[in-house]
């Protein structure tokens, strides 16, 4: 991000990671390229994230 602004997820007991964006409102991570975080983006805000990781589809939605 040109502000310096960094997106991070982190999974239950594991440590953040940084999210790297490549492109169409998905990012990916570091630690494994095959993991793509996709959102969905509803008058100019994220209305929910969907995770893609070893074959598994997950949707989460914004909660405010």
């Amino acid at each position: 991000f040109v502000d310096g602004t960094r997106l991070m997820a982190q999974a239950q007991g594991q440590e953040a990671s940084e999210l790297r964006y490549l492109g169409n409102h998905v990012f990916g991570v570091a630690f494994d390229p095959a993991v793509r975080f996709t959102f969905t983006i509803d008058g100019g805000k994220a209305t929910k994230v969907t995770l893609l990781q070893s074959g598994t589809t997950i949707e989460g939605p914004r909660v405010p």
